[in-house]
């Protein structure tokens, strides 16, 4: 691997690898992340108040802890017999639209003054030669 959105050894930078790259990093890293061990988390109450011949969608513990839950923003995980017959976008193009959008829509928010003088600074030190 050559960075987050290179390919062809980091000559080619691509926005849609990029976002891929980005997706692909987050799985990895709520993969390796430690799993929290607490009352909360268990939702022993819930269980003991619900049972088990019920669901816990409706649940006040499932509607507050729903969004914790990571869901991929590229990758389909449709079966492949949807994307076949319904004739469902790949991920390229699906990633290519995210990229485009973004590029389009995103206004970043201006550095702190102290924080952009400083980079002006750093800059400036390394276009006189400095290491």
């Amino acid at each position: 691997m050559c960075g987050a959105g290179l390919l062809n050894g980091a000559r080619i930078f691509s926005f849609e690898q990029l976002l891929l790259d980005c997706e692909i990093y987050e799985i990895i890293r709520r993969t390796a992340a430690a799993i929290e061990i607490s009352a909360e988390t268990l939702a022993l109450d819930t269980i003991d108040q619900v049972g088990s011949h019920n669901h816990f969608m409706s649940e006040p513990h499932t509607m507050a802890h729903l969004r914790e839950i990571w869901q991929p923003t590229l990758i389909d995980r449709s079966p492949y017999e949807k994307w076949v017959f319904d004739g469902k976008k790949d991920i390229l193009e699906t990633a290519r639209e995210k990229a485009r959008h973004i590029l389009e829509n995103h206004r970043p928010e201006p550095l702190a003054p102290a924080l952009e003088r400083e980079m002006e600074r750093l800059v400036e030190f390394y276009q006189q030669g400095n290491r």
